[in-house]
């Protein structure tokens, strides 16, 4: 039995073959730019993304947008490289940890650990 072509595919199969590289400080700059409904829209085409030259967080506005792009990533079973890798403690800026979102920072960290390859 032959296996299925991509137009007879599923969706979800068809996604997984899907790849997006991109920079982090582009990715970084997109998220600021976008509604995050859009970006969870956009995610669903991909199966993987490289992200390249991660580096800390700038600030809480950017930390809080990259842990719901997190969140999107981990919901859709999105694979992450990094390139170079990074030390996932360095990733969000230490002060944030002080405030109301301490909980959304730590659940990305836990899932950005289990999405990364």
């Amino acid at each position: 039995m032959r296996p299925p072509t991509t137009a007879t595919r599923p969706q979800s199969e068809q996604r997984a073959t899907k790849h997006l590289a991109i920079s982090f400080a582009e990715l970084l700059h997109t998220l600021s730019l976008a509604h995050p409904i859009r970006i969870r829209h956009a995610l669903a085409k991909y199966g993987s993304i490289t992200l390249r030259d991660l580096f800390s967080l700038p600030d809480a506005f950017s930390a809080l947008r990259f842990a719901y792009l997190v969140d999107k990533v981990y919901d859709n079973d999105i694979v992450i490289r990094a390139e170079p890798t990074i030390d996932l403690s360095t990733l969000f800026p230490h002060t944030i940890f002080h405030g109301g979102d301490t909980k959304k920072y730590l659940r990305a960290l836990s899932r950005l650990r289990e999405v990364l390859q």
